[in-house]
């Protein structure tokens, strides 16, 4: 039978690459895989290298600790011609954050790790699997302490620290997310296609802003008219021209959650004008009106029944 023999450490950090020395038949396609011990089929080879890259070979070490098999696999079968044993160690993996923030706010979170290529520090919900474990994130290539924000969302969360190599989470640590003090002021009637002024407090994160828009609408429609927590409080807001009933939000940038909202009601404003019956073309005419005079508004004059 054709067997190989394999030289590898006896142990060695999750996610940090070795050496390892292999004699054996080295055909084309052959390779030298990790994997748990024990492991049948392909689990026997978490990560591999091909055996064409020469002995000594580098080897990517798996993200689990555990007990771990390096074998030496015919390329053809994937028959397994020899193997050494290898214990896998957890990382030496700290965080410190604070154990509780506001929603969106950024914070700084001091770590210890391994800092691999793309490994990073993540926030998510408590119980979340998958992708949902990082909220947000920052990569560790960002230093420590680095700057992480906080979810829109107030509730139980995790920090934690993924290695790059199957965004494996290796270390983890508690942080409450809370309610931000938010207050939303301003006058329940006030006319259609007016500025007026609205009190507020809020977090201000970057890319905060006050919306109104109609009762019941979604999306973007909530803020068919805005402006940015930037500019300071009272904020001063144009309402839409059409009447009818309205709120008027608190908008995180992050995601456009709202936060609060009040209503308001948006009359139509007292509009008339008065001009002579008839008149000569391309002469000019007085009109006396009355109307919101906001900004950009006009007098026109047009043939009856046209459009556009």
């Amino acid at each position: 039978a054709v067997t190989a023999s394999i030289g590898a450490p006896s142990s060695a950090i999750v996610g940090s690459t070795i050496e390892v020395t292999w004699n054996g038949p080295g055909q084309e396609g052959d390779f030298i895989g990790i994997g748990k011990a024990g492991a049948s089929g392909s689990g026997r080879w978490r990560n591999f290298t091909e055996t064409g890259a020469g002995s000594p070979l580098n080897l990517l070490v798996p993200p689990e600790p555990g007990a771990y098999a390096i074998g030496y696999f015919d390329g053809a079968t994937n028959d397994m011609l020899g193997s050494v044993a290898i214990d896998v160690l957890p990382a030496n993996i700290t965080i410190s954050a604070p154990a509780e923030v506001s929603v969106s706010e950024t914070f700084e979170v001091a770590w210890t790790g391994p800092d691999y290529a793309d490994d990073f520090i993540g926030i998510g919900l408590v119980g979340a699997g998958g992708s949902g474990q990082w909220r947000n994130f920052t990569m560790t290539s960002q230093g420590s302490p680095l700057q992480l924000r906080a979810p829109a969302a107030p509730g139980d969360y995790l920090i934690k620290y993924f290695l790059g190599q199957d965004n494996w989470a290796s270390f983890e640590v508690a942080v409450t997310v809370t309610e931000p003090e938010i207050s939303l002021s301003a006058p329940a009637e006030v006319e259609a296609s007016t500025f007026f002024e609205v009190a507020w407090t809020g977090p201000d994160t970057p890319g905060d802003f006050i919306g109104i828009g109609k009762v019941g609408a979604g999306g973007s429609g909530q803020w068919r008219n805005y402006v940015a927590t930037a500019d300071g409080t009272p904020a001063r807001l144009m309402t839409p021209s059409e009447p009818g009933e309205y709120l008027i939000k608190y908008f995180l940038d992050q995601d456009n959650t709202a936060l609060i909202e009040v209503p308001i009601t948006l009359r139509q404003p007292e509009v008339s004008l008065s001009a002579p019956a008839s008149a000569e073309v391309s002469t000019m005419i007085e009109v006396a009106w009355t109307g919101p005079d906001t900004p950009g508004d006009f007098i026109g004059v047009g043939k009856a029944g046209a459009g556009g």
